[in-house]
């Protein structure tokens, strides 16, 4: 029996010692609280991408390179911070803004509003609920821009003009139209932008890069 045992073990014994995969860490803006709602952006500090790759062009006229898409996710954290249950409407109310490394503001096309209607969340004292938007870098050719696109439930922002280096990031969210409550739960008002989260958009490391 003790043999038997002993051999179950050790064939167990590689699959336990299989390396794992990098963790991912994420960073928080300083919190923020408007009207009892605590707001914090989360977001990793280093988007990795590609460098995108040479292909040959099947016909004339055809791009040359193989563009490069990299997804990262940016989250907002909603905390009801007051001594009564909340009601936040989701859909066209946030935006985000971009900085570059100088405090210029990232120029980005007019947001596309949600074709989807409001979405009311009930916020609990105490309770949090958090947000989460998928944003593709996109990268055509080397020695290009990239671009930056996020959407959320039909929501569309486009930002454009990025390379490589350090920015920072905030997340504006607002619904200043008063409603009345839903079973007596008042709805959110306000206008709040988060503190800005840094971040950098970095190529992957190469031998002899960084070393």
């Amino acid at each position: 029996m003790l043999r038997s045992f002993c051999l179950v073990l050790f064939l167990a014994q590689p699959a336990l010692a299989q390396p794992l995969l990098k963790p991912l860490r994420m960073v928080e803006s300083k919190p923020i609280t408007v009207n009892g709602i605590e707001f914090v952006a989360i977001m990793p500090p280093d988007w990795i991408i590609q460098e995108p790759k040479s292909i040959p062009p099947r016909r004339p006229g055809e791009p040359a390179f193989r563009p490069t898409l990299e997804q990262i996710d940016i989250q907002l954290r909603l905390t009801n911070r007051s001594d009564q249950d909340l009601i936040v409407l989701l859909g066209n109310a946030f935006t985000l803004e971009v900085k570059n490394a100088a405090g210029a503001v990232v120029s980005n096309i007019p947001p596309v509003p949600s074709e989807f209607p409001e979405r009311p969340v009930l916020l609990p004292v105490a309770r949090s609920h958090c947000l989460q938007w998928p944003v593709k870098i996109i990268w055509l050719k080397p020695n290009d821009w990239f671009f930056m696109d996020c959407e959320h439930r039909g929501r569309k922002i486009h930002f454009g003009k990025l390379m490589e280096g350090d920015y920072s990031l905030s997340v504006a969210f607002s619904n200043l139209k008063e409603l009345p409550k839903v079973d007596g739960v008042p709805i959110w008002l306000g206008d709040v932008s988060t503190p800005p989260v840094r971040f950098g958009i970095k190529l992957p490391a190469k031998k002899g890069r960084d070393e």
